[in-house]
This record gives structure tokens, sequence and C-alpha cells, in this order.
């Protein structure tokens, strides 16, 4: 009885031993993000299936991290806090859904920011790595924008040159980017709506498959100005959208302290 007293102990001992090892491990190389908080150091990570690993903007107005798109599926996204259903306002990896259990955003030391399948496949990017850019962070705004900052405090990528289907407020669709519209009520593949600038810099909503193209918004022109170099419209916070060629509106409560969005929904209209 002794002998096996005995046994029991070394091999316990051995899987302790073992156990602090990995902690060890784990602790002097990456740093998984455990808790709400607004930064993503170098060498930090998000993974799909901690439902609490996940940065927030300062006032927690804005989340980000990975949402559940399908069965065993994610995608890593940036969303408002504090709604009764999940409004996702933008999508990193929009129609290529990562695995549910070890898949990863991280923040390599190198300053690229990667989303990584369970399988170790590169998903998606930023492309800025290189003392060059000098990335140290990863931060996430009170805007919603998700910004990669530099050792000098300035951006070096933002998410909100790279919309999805919404405009928040202050962030500008320029030059050749776009809103695409969901396909129905699938929550991250791409739809058949697109608002854009032409190359007459003519601000255009377009319907397009693989089969038809066709520009439905605006029917005329009266009043806009294409004929300038700038492609340039902004939503701002009381609810006013501008655009560079004279086109602009104003939401019915302009000037309220409210949380807006401007979305290209999956049936065409532009919605604010």
């Amino acid at each position: 009885m002794e002998g096996k007293q005995n046994g029991l102990c070394l091999l316990v001992a051995i899987v302790l031993e073992c156990l602090f090892l990995c902690a060890s491990q784990i602790s002097a190389g990456d740093k998984m993000v455990e808790n709400n908080s607004d930064k993503l150091s170098l060498g930090g990570f998000l993974i799909s299936q901690q439902d609490r690993s996940c940065l927030v903007s300062p006032n927690q107005t804005f989340s980000a991290g990975f949402y559940e798109v399908g069965d065993n599926a994610y995608a890593f996204g940036v969303w408002y806090t504090h709604t009764a259903n999940l409004t996702v306002v933008w999508t990193a990896n929009r129609d290529q859904p990562v695995n549910g259990r070890d898949s990863r955003l991280d923040l390599q030391t190198d300053g690229n920011l990667l989303l990584y399948d369970a399988n170790g496949r590169t998903v998606w990017e930023t492309h800025t790595a290189g003392n060059d850019l000098n990335v140290k962070e990863a931060v996430l705004l009170e805007t919603g924008n998700l910004v990669l900052l530099n050792s000098s405090g300035g951006s070096v990528w933002e998410s909100f040159k790279f919309p999805t289907d919404t405009l928040l407020p202050h962030q500008p669709l320029i030059g050749n980017s776009q809103l695409v519209s969901r396909l129905g009520t699938d929550p991250i593949t791409s739809g058949y709506y697109r608002l854009y600038f032409d190359n007459y810099n003519f601000l255009h909503l377009m319907f397009q498959t693989s089969y038809v193209v066709s520009n439905y918004w605006p029917s005329v022109y009266d009043g806009l100005s294409g004929f300038n170099l700038s492609r340039y419209a902004v939503l701002d916070e009381f609810g006013g959208f501008k655009s560079s060629d004279n086109f602009s509106f104003a939401a019915w409560d302009y000037g309220l302290n409210l949380k807006r969005r401007l979305t290209l929904d999956p049936d065409g209209n532009l919605r604010l």
C-alpha cells in the first residue's frame, strides 16, 4: 500500500510540474486578453471560444472580438456593446468565417495583425509588419474605429478605411472604398447592393450579380456635381450626411444626442 501511495504522489508531482512549465511558457510568450481592455499589445491575442476575451472602447460603447455566425463558425468584428440584439458595424473576415474553437486574432511582434483559423491558416491580415511602420498596439476607439498605433501615437491602419455595410459618424467613405450589403438574413455573406463613387466621382447605389450590373440611384443628377477630384462622404454625429458631389441629407431628429449609423441593407435601401 505504501508503494502505491508513493507512486501516486510521484505522479501528482510530475503533473503539477508539467502544468507549471506550460504556464511559464505561456506567460513568457504571447499574452491572451482575458479581461475587457481597449488595447492589444504586441504579442497579444484573442481566441474565438473565449466569450470574455474582447476589446472595448473607453466608454464601452463598442466591443471588438469574435461573434458567432453559424454552427461552430465565428467572425471577428466590432459591435455595439449595449444592445438587445447583436448589432455589428464592421467585420474583418467578411465571407470567410473561422472555426469556433482555437481560431485567433494575433498582434504579432512585427506589428502585423492576423486572423488565424483553427488549422493555422491565415484568413485575414493588415499587412503592417516592419520596423518602418513601428506598430505598438491595437486600440478600439470610442468612435468604433479599430486602429493600429505606432510609438508616436500615429495611426498606421484603421478599420474605418475598410467599411463593410455600415458607416459610423465621422467614418468617411473615400476613394474606392464602398459599402456592400449583407445577403438576406446571412450575418456575414456579401450581398448584391453597393454604395460607391463612380469614375466621374458621383455617389451611386448599384445592384450587382455575376450576370447583371445596374445603377439604380440617383435617377437624375440635378444639383449634383461629379466634376471634381474628390470622393468623400461622411455622416456627422448630429445625423447630417454630405458627399463631395453635393448630395446631402439630414435626419428628421437632427441634433439629438442619439447613437446613429448608416447601413446599406439587404433590400438595397440606404438607411440611417
